[in-house]
């Protein structure tokens, strides 16, 4: 009778610990499910936008030198070297805007914003370096800073709070409670598997010196 009672409570202790193991391996792999997709939207959303933002910021700096360049320079291979480049920096920015709007999970107004300075700004880029093929530099520097200057700080004003906004989301997805807590879920798994491990074998002793 008493070899039983023990062996039964073998029997329990060994069912208790491959419940606890199929549990704990369900509850790893839902999470490891659910994390994969915050990933996967981390990736999608804020990682692509940090990286076409900063196309955009980079862009955006290239085009305003080479402005610039258009209205120090007196030759006119340079002038026209200096306009290509705006020419080209801008139409960049311009194909990374519809990608920013697809991926940015925040507010679209802030890239509806941002595309509206953009294309204010446009038309104020071309009066520039028309006044400087002129070689009317003093009406285009005082254009520029009139016009173009202000319109310039609140384009970047707008791409530095998009940029803000969507670095709060990676940071939101990236500690989010199915990415942080998966370690501490497969611990206690493993905790509550060794202790029901050691009751089976303290079971399994006392049927053998019985």
């Amino acid at each position: 009778m008493k070899d039983m009672k023990l062996g039964k409570k073998l029997v329990i202790s060994y069912a208790v610990l491959l419940i606890l193991l199929v549990a704990g391996t369900a509850v790893s792999i839902i999470s490891l499910v659910n994390s994969n997709r915050q990933i996967e939207t981390f990736y999608y959303g804020p990682f692509l936008v940090k990286g076409s933002a900063n196309i955009i910021n980079s862009n955006f700096e290239r085009m305003q030198k080479a402005v610039y360049r258009t209205i120090v320079n007196q030759d006119e291979a340079l002038i026209s070297e200096a306009v290509a480049d705006a020419k080209a920096s801008a139409q960049e920015i311009q194909n990374q805007i519809p990608f920013v709007r697809e991926h940015f999970q925040s507010d679209q107004q802030m890239v509806d914003r941002l595309e509206a300075c953009l294309n204010k700004l446009a038309p104020m880029r071309e009066t520039v370096m028309d006044l400087a093929r002129q070689n009317r530099n003093e009406e285009a520097v005082a254009y520029m800073e009139a016009n173009n200057i202000p319109t310039i700080k609140a384009a970047q004003a707008e791409l530095d709070l998009l940029i803000e906004n969507s670095d709060l989301r990676g940071e939101e997805l990236i500690s989010g409670p199915n990415i942080m807590s998966i370690s501490g879920q497969v611990k206690e798994n493993a905790d509550h598997a060794e202790e029901a491990s050691r009751r089976a074998d303290a079971a399994g002793a006392e049927t053998e010196e019985s």
